[in-house]
This record gives structure tokens, sequence and C-alpha cells, in this order.
């Protein structure tokens, strides 16, 4: 898989939220969050939402290559059995 944001990807804490850093640096991810106190009827995260955001995105390049190796595995079952 040829990727333009090369894996790992990092978490950097931001004063409001949290930033997702490709292996160069480049930011390619921003989540906001408030206080819990002063987000919830605002339809805004709270911090802890943030946070779970930024870290589960940040592992989409893993997923995506267990999911890319879970195919390839499946195409060369399916090449056997033939």
């Amino acid at each position: 898989m040829i990727t333009r944001f090369p894996a790992p990807w990092r978490i950097v804490e931001l004063p409001t939220g949290f930033a997702v850093e490709d292996a160069t640096g480049k930011q390619i991810g921003v989540f906001y969050g408030r206080a819990p106190c002063s987000a919830g009827h605002t339809g805004i995260m709270t911090i802890d939402e943030a946070r779970q955001m930024a870290i589960d995105f940040a592992k989409l390049p893993e997923l995506l290559k267990r999911d890319e190796n879970a195919e390839n595995a499946g195409d060369e079952i399916d090449v056997r059995q033939r």
C-alpha cells in the first residue's frame, strides 16, 4: 500500500484537543474538545472524546495494513482451492 502519510502516526496534545501527525511530522488530523461541564449541551466533544477520536484515528494505518493482509491471505486460499 502506498501512502502519502507514512506510519507510524503519533498523537500530540494541544491546549484544546489533540493532533495526529504522520512519521514526517505533518499534521493530518485535529480533534478539539472542551471540559465536560461546558461541552455537554453545546454538541462539542469533551476532551476525553477528542482524545479517543485521536487514538482511533492514529490506529488507521495499522488497521488498514491488517485488512490488506487479510485480503491477500484470502486471495491465496481462493487460488489454491481452484
